[in-house]
């Protein structure tokens, strides 16, 4: 991966982390990931395949594995497939009780 495509990878991860994120509500480790250019924080590995996605595994509430396409709205955490880092894409709502 050339260096010009990389950097284009950060611009585009900052903009989603610092606009999107923030209304969102990312996680400051997944902010982190998406403008780093979509680099693991365990392995140093970029995470983007060919569809230029990012390339982790999701994983929902229960468990079970969720499609990336899905992943915005049920994703609990994200997975590298490379060495099992693990992060939560969001902070999800607290019930309080009245």
């Amino acid at each position: 991966m050339n260096s010009a495509f990389k950097w284009y990878l950060r611009i585009v991860g900052s903009l989603t982390a610092n606009t999107l994120g923030i209304i969102d509500r990312y996680t400051p480790e997944h902010r982190k990931f998406l403008s780093s250019g979509f680099v693991c924080a365990g392995c140093h590995a970029t995470l983007i395949n060919s569809r230029l996605m990012a390339d982790v595994k999701c994983y929902g509430q229960d468990g079970v594995e969720v499609p990336i396409w899905k992943a915005r709205a049920k994703a609990r955490y994200f997975v590298c497939p490379k060495c099992s880092h693990r992060w939560e894409p969001r902070r999800v709502h607290e019930k309080r009780v009245v």
